[in-house]
């Protein structure tokens, strides 16, 4: 694989129990464009992801992204 490439990543969290009140996911600083879904929904977006590098406008920084589960389980999504 080159260095250029892009990817899809998801994760399911599970809860033992339904979470009381909302819990909070820290992303640390990326070096380059990302979106990132909770359930589907797109909740962050830094700079803009492409499937060319040259299209490709990176924006780094770190977030903190407040996940509200309605269940036991939350879907995460990154692309």
């Amino acid at each position: 694989m080159k260095g250029n490439s892009f990817g899809t990543y998801r994760l399911t969290l599970h809860f033992d129990r339904r979470p009381m009140g909302s819990v909070k996911l820290k992303i640390d600083e990326i070096p380059s464009a990302y979106r990132f879904f909770i359930d589907g929904e797109l909740v962050v977006e830094q700079g803009k992801v492409a499937k060319e590098a040259d299209s490709e406008q990176p924006k780094a920084g770190a977030r903190v992204v407040e996940l509200t589960p309605g269940d036991r389980s939350v879907e995460l999504g990154s692309v």
